[in-house]
Order: C-alpha cells, then structure tokens, then sequence
C-alpha cells in the first residue's frame, strides 16, 4: 500500500488529477476513510477538480477522524462556501476545534492564518470560538493567543474587551511597542484621550510605527494650540521613505494639522499627496476594503439595536457616507450622542 501511495502521490504532484481520480475511483470508500494519507489525497485531488460537495464530504470526515490541518480547514470553508452549504461546516467547527493540536500549529503560526482567514470571511464568531477554544486549551505561545484574542475582540466591535486582552499582554512585554499602537487606538475609540495620547506616543518612538501612531494622534489633538507635535511630524515627513506602506498615514495627518490651523492650501497639498498614495495600493487592498464593508453590514442582520427593545425590523441602521474631511465624522458624533447608543466608529 506504502508503494502504491508514493506512486498516487506523484501522479497528484505532477498534476495528473484526472488520471489519478480514476484510479481513486477504484478504491471502497471504507478503505479511503481508514487510511489518513490516502483520504487526504482523495481530498486534495478533488479540490483540485473543483468537486465542491465531494470536498466538504471528505473535509468533514478527515477533520473529525483525524488530528486537524489548516490547510484542510480552508478547503472545507472554501468548497462549503461554493457549494452552499456553510451551515455544514458551521455545525461542525466546534467539533473541528476539539481535534486541533494548537501546539503544533503555533509552531509555525498556523492558528494566526487560521484566524485571519475567518476574519476575512466575516465569520468573527467562529473566529471568537476559535480563540476561545485556544484559551481554554492553554497551549502553544500564549502571547499569540492574548493578541489573537484582542484582535478578534476588536474585529467584532467588542472595544472593552479587546483592550482587556492587549493590556494584558503589554503588560507581560511593555517593549512590545506594536501592541501600544493598538492600546492607544482602542482608548481614543472609547474617547479616552488622555491614555490614548499616552500609549501612542510610546508606539511614536518606532519610526515604522509613526505613521499610524500621528494619524491617530491627528483626530485627538488640535493643532492651533499642539505646536510640538505638529513639528514633530513635519520633521518626521522631511526624512520620511515615501514608498513606505504607511506613508499616506502620516500625509493624512500633517492634511488634518494644517486644516486646524486654517491653512488650506496646504491642507488640500497634503491631502491629495496622501490619496495618491492610497489609491495606488488599492488594487491589492480593494477585496480587504469590500470585506470591511460586508462584514459591517452583516452585523445588523437578525440582531437587535437595544432602542427601546424593538429590532432592526422597526429601526433601520444609519449609515453616514461622505467623502474624508467632509465632516461625517462630526454628523456620527452628534447622532451617537444623542440619538444613536449603538455605534460602530468609521470603517
């Protein structure tokens, strides 16, 4: 049987998947369950055909059979999604869950992938069972599993209780700057200004980081009155690669700095730099954007909004669109405050 897999194997490996799926065929499908390698091969082989119901058959029997594989995990998404029938792997996660060997899994960062791809997917509370799931085990690197968690908190919106997380962790590694930025972020969201400007300019002392860190600090400060920081970041931007990912940040932020001290020529100079920037990444970007906005949507779908315990049926969600710096940030304040308990931030 050993000789016979290696010789299946290299048919799948040279890409002859029809001439291997005939000879799949001719094995009873209670010799391809008992074998692991074997029911593996089928699997992957019938991805790779596009048999979508024939993949999420095989799935959730290697996945409840056998330890768990990341990599089948996305195939039985994936082909669940094409042929759907999601509630199918839904049903069974948590039982997936119980077969993961996370230990082996954070060996190689496998569990993070995992994580990100259900976020992309929108699937934030399988995502949360996941981290659950990794919390209650107590294996592999557990201060994966506390930024894990607070990213997954984050995503759903769950402010409180990310910040609970990424505190826990920055407190086990205060030179974890990176976990700074996203303390100093949570803060300024739950409009605490004070430890918002506290942990961002720790995460300021990164250059990597800055960009992030001053367009944050950008929609705290005013800058009529903030003259040091506001040099800071022109200073900043004098040496700063252009060409860095996060470059567009920092623009948007001196944008902002100067609309503040009503200089609007070099508002609109800084700004359009900084769209330029943008829009030549969104080509890559454009399908994580898309994602944000379906997965903002898909959280008033059978949930209530908590007015006056009627359901989305008799309240409708508002959505304030607008372009940047056109002032739908003031009109989300405004209704979060005295109409609107129930608010999302911007996307």
């Amino acid at each position: 049987m050993l000789e016979k897999l290696k010789y299946l194997s290299t048919l799948y490996n040279s890409g002859k998947f029809l001439e291997l799926q005939a000879i799949l065929q001719s094995f009873q499908e209670e010799e391809i369950e008992q074998n692991k390698n074997l029911l593996k091969l089928c699997l992957l082989n019938a991805n790779q055909l596009e048999n979508s119901s024939r993949c999420v058959h095989l799935s959730k029997i290697y996945l409840t059979k056998y330890n768990l594989d990341y990599e089948i995990v996305l195939i039985f998404y994936i082909n669940a999604e094409k042929s759907k029938s999601l509630n199918i792997f839904n049903e069974n996660y948590l039982e997936l869950l119980n077969n993961i060997n996370f230990k082996n899994i954070n060996k190689v960062n496998k569990i993070e992938n995992l994580i990100n791809f259900l976020l992309s997917k929108n699937e934030g509370e399988l995502a949360l069972l996941t981290v659950k799931q990794l919390l209650k085990k107590k294996e592999g690197d557990f201060k994966l599993t506390y930024f894990l968690t607070g990213q997954v908190l984050y995503r759903l919106r769950k402010y409180r209780a990310s910040l609970f997380w990424f505190l826990k962790l920055f407190c086990i590694d205060e030179t974890n700057l990176r976990i700074s930025i996203e303390i100093g972020n949570i803060y300024n969201l739950l409009r605490d200004k004070k430890n918002a400007i506290e942990y961002l300019h720790r995460a300021s002392k990164i250059d990597s980081l800055k960009p992030r860190a001053y367009k944050i600090l950008s929609t705290i400060y005013n800058y009529k009155k903030e003259i040091n920081h506001f040099n800071e970041m022109i200073k900043f931007a004098m040496k700063n690669n252009e060409k860095e990912e996060d470059s567009y940040l920092l623009n948007f932020a001196i944008s902002k700095a100067y609309e503040d001290k009503h200089d609007y020529k070099s508002a609109h100079y800084f700004f359009t730099k900084a769209n330029l920037q943008k829009n030549m990444q969104l080509p890559e970007g454009i399908n994580i954007f898309k994602n944000e906005i379906e997965f903002f949507c898909n959280l008033y779908k059978n949930k209530k909004l908590f007015l006056f315990k009627k359901t989305i049926a008799d309240f409708r969600p508002i959505f304030v669109v607008g372009l940047p710096r056109s002032g739908t940030t003031l009109i989300d304040r405004i209704l979060s405050y005295y109409l609107i308990p129930q608010n999302h931030n911007d996307l």
